[in-house]
């Protein structure tokens, strides 16, 4: 660490900086903390929804794929699993932060490499450096008696991209029926010379895995409180910084967002209407999207007035939103159509 002192007296500004954060005082009073852990905190941690606040697909799923908590996917690789919600006791201390939610995977038939993942955008990510992912977890283990902490690189798709790495500094990691803190650092490969797909959706890939074990055994990992960051943070209390959750959702929604099918968020038209005439409506995203998403209605839920649903039509889908057709079959004032609807973006 070091210490720089300007001027003297009632004057005295001294900026201190270490490894892990920067401290400005001045005449003795701290104006800003560590940038880590103050009001600049939480910009390093490069997982999104780590905290496990959004979930806008659903609070389970059953399959694989992603299907509950925003932006992480599961990936059964032949086990039988699945991922649910589960919630903390209110005023709890056995995880810090005061997280309302944590997730619980768990795999009822377990199988090699069955896991919990995120992929982050950018294969770049910390490519070359030093990285620290830490969380919480408890659980019981697979039937090898650990589960594993992983990295990939993945260079996407399109043209002719270098191989995906896989099982980049895999860790084991030993849970019991309490919640523990685990820190896993790892020194990541240089993606100097590789070759990157044409469709753009390399990513960097943070997984929890059963990982070599090929027992069948069942299992259940629960996790709270997933961060990466840059360089060696094992020797910090806890490196998770939480966003401001309008912050968190907004990160999420740049790859998944869900509008109800009923309520004025999905009420699409609303006004004269023509019998046999088709109308047509723009749907804003939220968020700009990582590309032009896949776009689904929620016809089950749509609601009509003097329209048919069976015409719904979605076209011009981009990244900034959509276009909704209908056909009227009605001649009147006050008619409308809404409709909830899916877009999806993600890796």
């Amino acid at each position: 660490g070091a210490a720089v002192d300007w001027g003297a007296g009632t004057r005295n500004v001294v900026l201190t900086v270490d490894a892990a954060s920067i401290l400005l005082q001045r005449n003795g009073e701290i104006q800003v903390r560590s940038i880590n852990g103050g009001p600049l905190g939480g910009f390093r941690n490069r997982i999104i929804n780590g905290n496990f606040d959004f979930w806008q697909r659903g609070t389970s799923q059953s399959v694989g794929g992603y299907g509950s908590a925003d932006r992480w996917t599961i990936v059964p690789s032949g086990a039988t699993m699945g991922a649910s919600r589960q919630d903390f006791a209110v005023g709890q201390t056995d995880v810090p932060g005061n997280p309302k939610h944590f997730i619980r995977v768990s795999a009822t038939v377990g199988n090699d490499h069955a896991r919990i993942e995120q992929r982050i955008e950018g294969v770049g990510t910390l490519a070359g450096q030093k990285a620290t992912v830490s969380f919480w977890a408890r659980g019981t283990n697979p039937g090898g008696g650990s589960f594993y902490a992983t990295f990939g690189q993945s260079f996407g798709t399109g043209g002719s991209p270098s191989p995906t790495l896989f099982d980049i500094g895999t860790t084991p990691f030993v849970v019991t029926s309490q919640w523990q803190k685990f820190s896993v650092t790892v020194e990541l490969p240089s993606i100097a010379g590789k070759t990157l797909g044409t469709d753009g959706n390399d990513y960097l890939q943070v997984a929890f895995s059963q990982g070599p074990d090929t027992s069948t055994a069942p299992w259940t990992l629960d996790l709270a409180r997933v961060s990466l960051v840059e360089g060696d943070a094992t020797g910090e209390a806890d490196p998770f910084e939480p966003r401001p959750l309008a912050l968190e959702l907004a990160l999420c929604q740049r790859y998944y967002e869900a509008v109800p099918g009923s309520g004025t968020a999905s009420c699409l038209y609303r006004g004269d209407s023509t019998s046999g005439f088709i109308y047509y409506a723009v749907a804003k995203f939220s968020e700009e999207k990582r590309r032009p998403p896949a776009v689904t209605l929620d016809t089950a839920n749509a609601g009509m007035l003097g329209f048919d649903p069976s015409t719904l039509q979605t076209a011009g889908i981009s990244t900034f939103g959509f276009r909704v057709s209908c056909q009227c079959n009605q001649t009147a004032s006050g008619r409308q159509f809404n409709t909830g609807w899916f877009a999806d973006a993600e890796l």
